[in-house]
């Protein structure tokens, strides 16, 4: 276990720690990381002076927070009953034995003890979650929230109502090319599926957004492609007995590529990519196999390929369909972001109108109200209400939630303790942001 401060790593001493501060405290599984929390918490009580409402402890879940609150207390209540009997349970116990032996008083760090544990329902430890709604709600003034929000646990159906808004708003009216590329794709697009897609990316201002590198061709794409399967088609329409008769009938082609038993369900694919008379959003892959550079690569030494305009056009046809396609991709992908710009902005906009939040509006808008006009006032008010804090599963922050306690406590000289395991942090477990570790 080590502590990062401005100088080199170093191994931590819990009692020799200074109670003044912002500390970074590495711990990885295994080395007494909850121990540090509460002997740093018996500390921050018994030579802080400081109640146990006043101790800001933070953690990711529910179950941490349960299992931080009775360790806490079990460590507070073994502490009281060391400084009443003058010597602490376990022998070994070099915390306790030092805080003995640098605090003469005991009968009044007993005492102090005892009121902590008393008054620990009073206890500050709450999740990210129940911190950033806390300061919201009880500075609502200072934050700039209303004073009455429903909280919603999942906000799924509300971002589905948004997408499919979005849907509507963008396809019905769209390119048939590009509503047909959506729907013919290996992963079909549906609403359904943009929502779940989209949701990670949510409510992340500090995420940088990198758009697609737009293809060598533009809009015009589509127009060309239209006109060469019109090209085509024509074509077909004109010679389609004579093109089947030229097929079967030759024999400079490689039988292997180009089966004779093949051939008729081949040309049945053709005849159905090109029935329709306009172009539309299918394709057949086929068009590819009667190209004229794929008949010529596919022709006998010493033969020459079969020939006919039809050919010539199916080539034609199929490099303006992988332009097309090339043209396609990018505006999904141009889409997507679209997508996101939007859902964050309306989803904002409907939640705020409806008065409801969810659990990551209250990280996003802690932050916004402590950036804000009144984000001093409002981080004066909560160290006055916090005046230490504990931030446990550090590993799991975002730059949001660095920027929270920075804009806190950053520049004090309050205590902030920040522990956690930068391993844990490369992975993003629970949308955790290694570079925002390092930052800090």
């Amino acid at each position: 276990m080590s502590a990062r401060n401005a100088v080199p790593v170093r191994r931590l001493d819990v009692l020799a720690e200074s109670l003044s501060g912002m500390h970074l405290i590495e711990a990885s599984a295994g080395t007494g990381k909850t121990h540090t929390l509460t002997d740093l918490y018996l500390r921050l009580v018994l030579e802080g002076g400081r109640s146990v409402d006043r101790i800001l402890v933070v953690t990711f879940t529910e179950a941490a927070k349960a299992e931080l609150r009775e360790r806490i207390r079990a460590r507070l209540d073994a502490a009281r009953e060391a400084f009443e009997r003058g010597a602490p349970a376990d022998p070994g116990d070099e915390v306790l034995a030092g805080l003995l032996g640098r605090l003469p008083d005991r009968a009044a760090a007993a005492r102090r003890l005892a009121h902590a544990v008393q008054g620990f329902d009073e206890a500050a430890i709450l999740t990210i979650h129940g911190f950033c709604q806390r300061a919201l709600k009880e500075s609502a003034f200072e934050s700039g929230q209303p004073f009455e929000t429903e909280l919603v646990p999942d906000e799924g159906e509300l971002l589905q109502e948004v997408v499919d808004d979005f849907w509507r708003r963008t396809l019905y009216g769209g390119s048939a090319f590009l509503v047909g590329h959506l729907l013919k794709t290996k992963t079909r697009s549906s609403p359904e599926r943009w929502a779940k897609i989209i949701r990670p990316y949510l409510g992340k201002p500090y995420l940088a957004v990198r758009p697609p590198a737009p293809p060598p061709v533009g809009a015009e794409t589509e127009a060309q492609y239209a006109a060469r399967y019109r090209e085509t088609r024509a074509l077909w329409e004109k010679d389609r007995e004579a093109i089947g008769t030229i097929l079967r009938t030759q024999t400079a082609l490689n039988a292997q590529k180009y089966p004779a038993k093949s051939l008729p369900a081949w040309l049945g694919e053709i005849e159905a990519l090109l029935r329709p008379a306009e172009a539309h959003a299918g394709w057949c892959d086929r068009v590819e196999k009667f190209a004229a550079r794929s008949l010529t690569a596919a022709a006998k030494k010493g033969t020459v390929a079969p020939t006919h305009p039809f050919f010539a056009a199916c080539e034609r046809l199929a490099d303006a369909r992988a332009s097309l396609k090339a043209y396609l991709d990018f505006q999904t992908k141009t889409l997507t972001l679209t997508l996101r710009d939007y859902c964050d902005g309306e989803l904002d906009t409907r939640k705020r109108r409806r008065q409801l939040t969810a659990y990551n509006d209250l990280l996003v808008r802690l932050d916004e109200a402590l950036a804000g006009d009144r984000g001093a006032a409002l981080a004066e008010e909560i160290r006055r209400r916090y005046s230490a804090a504990l931030i446990d599963e550090f590993q799991d922050t975002d730059p949001v939630q660095y920027s929270i306690f920075k804009r806190i406590y950053g520049g004090t000289d309050l205590p902030l303790f920040l522990v956690g395991d930068p391993k844990q942090a490369i992975f993003g477990f629970r949308g955790a942001d290694i570079f925002a570790y390092l930052d800090a």
